[in-house]
């Protein structure tokens, strides 16, 4: 009402309120949210408002505070991609940097629009057209291009210390990204940008989660040794595109579940029909392993060609650990009688794994329904969390 300090000041919380659990204008955004499959989230109450008048139904603030885990989580209920479009001044900036990593880290697909010319949300939309809000929003970067993007206006790469620090600086985030697909075209865009192989990239990203151990150690061990008691590949980052299997899950199910690849990759190479039951009851990209998931990928190339022959798909690989990988699955005895019943089992373990994935993932929605009051939501994901309980393969061994 005055110039008197602080220019806004937030009513404290309450029993019954509570602004971090909360997001500002997701009751008239949520059905576009789920229709769109993206959120807008925007840094202040205005911005929501202009961003609605433009024809932006889907977009939703922080009330008042940095975004919060609950709020991402309440946003997990509708969609799991999200526009950041916050403010373009320095503060602005690091609330959507720390709000990208909090969304990363929920599992959620983040890019974050700059708005030009320093202006917010509200003022570029008030003296622009939404159509070029909407090009903004399209070309929006994830938050590794992001951060590579503001890295290099801060630092250029001119120097081998400033690329360093840049591939130091995007080292964790490369490594928390679960998407294969946007963790190679990670690196291979680092690469290109720096004017340094990828293999430089993957080395110094081996070197860097070696050095801090917050995931694994990632080095260059043995196959046979890859897996540790945590459930976190030891060499992860020991080629291209190694991958542990399911994120946090408890290290037996794990173990099991890996050496259901390894056995199932083995009754592959030994037997075609199992190859052929794979492609029936599994597909070709179910595999939680990446290494297993790439000896895959060759099987089925070669299969689909219809010149299926074990010796000649190793000989015409060319990555050397990848190669040494798949003789060893070749030359051992899968020591099983009945190729078939085995491959069986080792399906029945996979699907498994991938429904109590698929249970703990409902079973946290549930949660969250039953938090804000969604009771009908959350008995509809009981029932169906009861339904994949039944389906839900019995344990063997491997």
């Amino acid at each position: 009402m005055d110039d008197s300090l602080p220019k806004y000041l937030n009513s404290p919380e309450t029993a019954f309120f509570s602004k971090g659990h909360n997001l500002y204008g997701i009751n008239q955004a949520h059905k576009e949210i789920r229709e769109k499959g993206e959120a807008l989230i925007v840094e202040g109450y205005m911005d929501v408002i202009a961003a609605h008048q433009s024809g932006f139904l889907n977009a939703v603030a922080s009330l008042g505070t940095a975004l919060t885990r609950d709020q991402g989580k309440l946003l997990l209920r509708y969609t799991h991609d999200v526009l950041l479009a916050y403010d373009s001044d320095a503060a602005g900036v690091n609330a959507a940097l720390k709000g990208a990593e909090i969304l990363r880290d929920l599992g959620c697909r983040v890019k974050i629009l700059t708005v030009p010319a320093g202006k917010d949300p509200d003022e570029f939309l008030r003296s622009h057209h939404p159509e070029e809000f909407s090009r903004l929003a399209l070309n929006a970067p994830g938050l590794i291009q992001y951060k590579l993007e503001r890295l290099l206006k801060e630092k250029p790469s001119s120097t081998i210390a400033a690329r360093v620090e840049i591939v130091n600086n995007l080292a964790s985030d490369i490594i928390k990204t679960e998407s294969l697909v946007e963790r190679e075209g990670y690196i291979r865009l680092i690469a290109n940008t720096l004017g340094i192989t990828e293999e430089v990239v993957y080395a110094e990203i081996r070197r860097i989660s070696a050095k801090t151990r917050k995931i694994g150690p990632f080095s260059d061990k043995s196959h046979a040794n890859s897996h540790t008691n945590s459930g976190i590949s030891d060499s992860e980052f020991a080629n291209p595109g190694r991958e542990a299997g399911f994120t946090g899950a408890n290290p037996n199910s794990f173990s099991k579940v890996y050496r259901a690849e390894d056995l199932l990759l083995r009754l592959m190479l030994e037997e075609p029909k199992v190859i052929a039951l794979v492609e029936e009851q599994l597909g070709w990209s179910s595999f939680t392993d990446q290494v297993h998931n790439q000896v895959l990928a060759l099987i089925k190339e070669t299969w689909l060609k219809g010149n299926w022959n074990p010796t000649n798909l190793i000989t015409s690989i060319q990555d050397e650990l990848l190669g040494n990988y798949l003789v060893q699955l070749n030359i051992k005895d899968s020591g099983v009688s009945n190729s078939l019943k085995a491959a069986t089992d080792c399906i029945k373990v996979i699907k498994g794994e991938q429904l109590k994935e698929k249970i703990n993932n409902l079973q946290e929605q549930a949660r969250l329904m039953q938090n804000i009051g969604d009771i009908e939501g959350a008995m509809k994901l009981l029932q169906e969390i009861n339904r994949l309980v039944k389906l839900s393969a019995s344990d063997i061994r491997i």
